[in-house]
């Protein structure tokens, strides 16, 4: 089911007010650094999408060959991400 563009722009922005309160509650707690990296991971990868979806294809892809340069990253690109969410809801 494909989500359109605007109600994606609102969800971007609703992570985004919601991690930078995260940010704020977890000054100095060390443990939380893993999640919120994760967190604007996902959120960046969001915003990816969004970017896919109001006409930025030729971005995502030649970010997608970059990320095939990369060698010893176990974790999956911003550019894989976006593309995930884009097939989700395509």
């Amino acid at each position: 089911m494909a989500v359109e563009p605007e109600t994606r722009k609102r969800e971007i922005e609703a992570r985004y007010a919601a991690l930078c309160a995260r940010v704020e509650a977890a000054a100095g707690a060390p443990g939380e650094d893993a999640a919120l990296r994760e967190a604007f991971a996902e959120l960046a990868a969001m915003m990816i999408a969004y970017a896919h979806d109001t006409g930025a294809e030729k971005a995502i892809l030649a970010a997608l060959s970059r990320d095939g340069e990369r060698s010893g990253s176990g974790r999956l690109s911003l550019a894989a991400r976006a593309l995930q969410l884009i097939e989700e809801n395509d």
